[in-house]
């Protein structure tokens, strides 16, 4: 089991090639989150300590949470955000601009977005470098099966 966000199952891993009718979404054909496939209505966890960045309808993915955080200490800070998408229904009080706690319930996952009929919470991490988001493995922030 992952500890964070959701305790699902991984249906389509970071990395992984997309198939042929879905290669349009990435430049290098590859999907830049995590899936897990979950009933609709389930709870997501925030997973990281940060602030809120964006609430709200985002393209192909839908309904969406963005939270920005920081690792590192002042002088070797690396900046992030986390990006929890396909959501049923954004859930937290807080608004954007506001700090939120890992261990804080801010959303329920479901198929808005381009991931309609098929519910699942889209969860990817993008690292500011010399002022462009770029999608990162985010291993790091859900932990190890």
């Amino acid at each position: 089991m992952r500890p964070c966000p959701i305790r699902y199952k991984i249906t389509f891993p970071y990395g992984k090639i997309y198939p042929p009718e879905y290669q349009y979404l990435t430049a290098d054909h590859k999907h830049h989150g995590i899936d897990y496939g979950t009933p609709i209505g389930t709870s997501v966890g925030a997973c990281v300590d940060g602030i809120i960045n964006f609430i709200g309808y985002l393209r192909g993915y839908g309904n969406t949470l963005i939270i920005k955080f920081f690792v590192g200490n002042i002088f070797n800070r690396k900046t992030y955000r986390l990006i929890l998408a396909h959501l049923d229904k954004i859930t937290t009080a807080k608004k954007v601009g506001q700090k939120i706690s890992k261990f804080n319930n801010v959303a329920l996952s479901g198929d808005s977005g381009m991931a309609t009929g098929h519910p699942h919470l889209h969860l990817q991490v993008e690292q500011l470098i010399k002022g462009i988001w770029v999608p990162i493995n985010p291993s790091f922030v859900v932990g190890k099966d």
